[in-house]
């Protein structure tokens, strides 16, 4: 498998950058974990957009769903005819029902106790703990696993969502000095210790906003060392 990022940030893009957005693929599949601001545009230099088999929404936030709407305008225009299976949490919100009524959409609700199969990828997830209902994306090959945390908090779920990951990408937007009571995000150091609890091989930061991305690596190196920021355009491979 191969993760390729296509967008790094959580709020909002800085320029020439994009939130949340990452193409997972195996000689059959091309799987968008979220789709951010910025995506259409990025995914385009990548691949052609009628080579997605799936889009996975892990939360409906419109920093990770920003470009579904925009990629809903380029199908209904271009020759593109086939719809695109989208994966998404029905939380019964009023953005739910706009992405549910897209005719080239073909909507799966995402259902936590299923194990769902595109393309010889094998597909599970895990409610994470976040403002809105919000699923932990854990994607194994063979016996090669990436894991996707989403945006959470500590929870009783994270460590399964990331046991024995070979790579997991990980929302670390949050320096633990910063942290407070009631936030929507983990501290960095909490989500290096369960990465370390659960045997992660390998971590990548991502969903950054605010706090120093290098202060945050430094702060995740201390409890796991082989942890590195992601940028957009890197390629990694499991």
């Amino acid at each position: 498998m191969k993760l390729k990022v296509i967008g790094n940030m959580g709020a909002f893009p800085k320029e020439n950058a994009g939130t949340s957005c990452y193409l997972i693929e195996n000689e059959k599949a091309k799987i968008c974990l979220d789709f951010g601001s910025g995506a259409l545009s990025k995914i385009q230099e990548v691949i052609d957009i009628a080579d997605i088999n799936a889009i996975i929404l892990t939360h409906l936030h419109f920093d990770h769903i920003a470009d579904i709407f925009t990629l809903s305008y380029m199908l209904q225009i271009t020759n593109i005819k086939q719809k695109i299976d989208v994966y998404l949490p029905n939380d019964n919100s009023e953005v739910y029902n706009l992405i549910k009524n897209i005719n080239e959409f073909n909507i799966i609700n995402i259902e936590e106790n299923i194990e769902y199969a595109i393309n010889g990828l094998r597909i599970k997830f895990y409610e994470m703990k976040h403002k809105v209902k919000t699923y932990g994306v854990r994607i194994a090959e063979s016996n090669k696993v990436i894991s996707y945390t989403a945006d959470t908090v500590l929870n009783e779920k994270l460590f399964n969502l990331l046991e024995n990951s070979d790579l997991a990408i990980c929302d670390v937007c949050i320096l633990k000095k910063n942290y407070k009571e009631g936030a929507a995000h983990i501290a960095a150091l909490d989500m290096a210790m369960e990465c370390k609890k659960a045997n992660v091989k390998k971590m990548i930061l991502t969903h950054f906003v605010l706090d120093s991305v290098q202060e945050l690596l430094e702060e995740v190196k201390t409890e796991f060392k082989n942890a590195f920021n992601c940028s957009i355009g890197e390629e990694y491979v499991v």
